[in-house]
């Protein structure tokens, strides 16, 4: 749908039950970029109304989620690539994408 979003862990019931999301970012519009602070990995989703910093455990995942929004964010644009288009096989169907920017 062109949206990435953020729900709440519920440790309760397990996550079963859906919330409302706690953050909402459109992805046509989007940048990905990664930040090294310290020995810390982020990565800034920034759209013309709102920024979201998430945290990755390593820098290797943060190279593979900026792999994964640089592609969906193609995929937002109707540009196809691995998560999207009209040639593609659904999400996670394969690798490529541009992490520069």
């Amino acid at each position: 749908e062109g949206a990435f979003y953020v729900y709440r862990l519920s440790s309760m019931d397990g996550g079963a039950k859906r919330e409302k999301p706690i953050a909402e970012i459109q992805l046509v519009l989007c940048s990905v970029k990664p930040v090294r602070m310290g020995s810390r990995s982020y990565l800034k989703l920034r759209s013309p109304r709102d920024q979201l910093m998430l945290q990755a455990l390593t820098e290797d995942k943060m190279r593979s989620w900026t792999l994964f929004f640089s592609s969906a964010i193609a995929a937002a644009y109707g540009a196809g690539g691995p998560y999207g288009g009209s040639n593609s096989g659904g999400v996670g169907s394969g690798g490529g994408g541009n992490t520069s920017g």
